[in-house]
C-alpha cells in the first residue's frame, strides 16, 4: 500500500515538473521573438477638451513612432511624432500641433489571448500654431491605453491618450484615437 502510493506521488511529482516546464518553455518563446526596434505609422481623429473645444472642431492625427523593445522588463519604450490638424470653430482658420514625445508602454497580461492591451504614458515637446498667430513650444503629458493586434510580419494597434499641453493661459487638451500598423 505504501509503495503504490509512493509510485502515484512520484508520478505526480514528475507530472507536475513536466507540465511546469511545458508552460515556462511557451512563456520564454514569446519573449524570445521580440524584435528589439520597431517603426510605426498611425491615423486617426483627435477630440478637442475642455477651453480647446470651445474654439477647435475635432481634428485628425498622423504619426510616426520608433520603438524599443526590452525582453527583460515588461515596458516597451517608444518615440512619437505627431501632427494633428484641427478647423476653427470661429472663422476660417486652422490650427496645428506637432507633438515629440517619449513614452512607455506596460504591457498588461490579462490573457492568453494574441490580442494584448496595454497602457502608455509619456511627455514631450508640443508645438502648436492657430492661423494668424505665432507658434508656441511647450511642453505636455499623455497618459491612455490601447490594444495590439498581431498579424503575420506585422502588429496593428487601436489606441487613445488623454493628452494635455502646458500652453500660456489655459491648458490644450485633447484626446487622440488612432489605428496604426508597427513593423516587428
Amino acid at each position: 500500500m505504501i509503495r503504490k502510493a509512493l509510485s502515484v506521488l512520484a508520478l505526480a511529482s514528475v507530472s507536475a515538473v513536466a507540465a511546469h516546464a511545458q508552460g515556462t518553455m511557451a512563456a520564454a518563446a514569446p519573449a524570445a521573438a521580440v524584435k528589439p526596434i520597431t517603426f510605426g505609422v498611425k491615423a486617426g481623429g483627435s477630440i478637442p477638451l475642455s477651453d480647446f473645444s470651445d474654439a477647435a472642431k475635432t481634428g485628425y492625427l498622423l504619426g510616426a513612432q520608433i520603438g524599443l523593445a526590452t525582453p527583460a522588463l515588461p515596458v516597451t519604450f517608444r518615440v512619437d511624432a505627431d501632427f494633428s490638424q484641427y478647423d476653427s470653430k470661429v472663422g476660417t482658420g486652422k490650427g496645428q500641433i506637432w507633438g515629440f514625445t517619449g513614452n512607455a508602454l506596460y504591457d498588461l497580461p490579462l490573457s492568453a489571448s494574441p490580442i494584448k492591451p496595454y497602457a502608455i504614458a509619456g511627455a514631450g515637446l508640443y508645438t502648436s500654431k492657430a492661423s494668424g498667430s505665432p507658434h508656441s513650444n511647450d511642453f505636455g503629458f499623455n497618459v491612455g491605453g490601447g490594444v495590439k493586434i498581431p498579424l503575420s510580419g506585422f502588429n496593428t494597434f487601436i489606441e487613445a491618450r488623454y493628452t494635455r499641453i502646458n500652453t500660456t493661459g489655459t491648458a490644450t487638451q485633447f484626446v487622440p484615437i488612432y489605428v496604426g500598423v508597427s513593423l516587428l
